[in-house]
């Protein structure tokens, strides 16, 4: 098999997956915090992923429910929020 058919199948697996499967191929691609951000925006598909501009704005709202991810990603306010 060439390696551009080998590729084809891949890219078709991967718009495919749904859900746990799409979470485990982000976690091994990107790690667990940008799994936890995926999930925590309902973004569960690559279709999903492409209708967002920017996955991580939503860590610049301000609010209390956020800190745990924010502090999982390293990710702090001047006023350490």
């Amino acid at each position: 098999m060439s390696k551009y058919a080998s590729n084809t199948n891949f890219t078709e697996e991967v718009l495919s997956f749904r859900e746990e499967s799409f979470y485990n191929f982000i976690e091994q691609q990107c790690g667990s915090v940008v799994r936890e951000i995926m999930q925590v925006q309902d973004i569960s598909s690559v279709d999903c992923l492409l209708e967002i501009g920017n996955i991580f704005t939503f860590l610049q709202l301000d609010s209390e429910e956020l800190t745990p991810i924010k502090r999982k990603a390293g990710i702090f306010l001047n006023d350490g929020r």
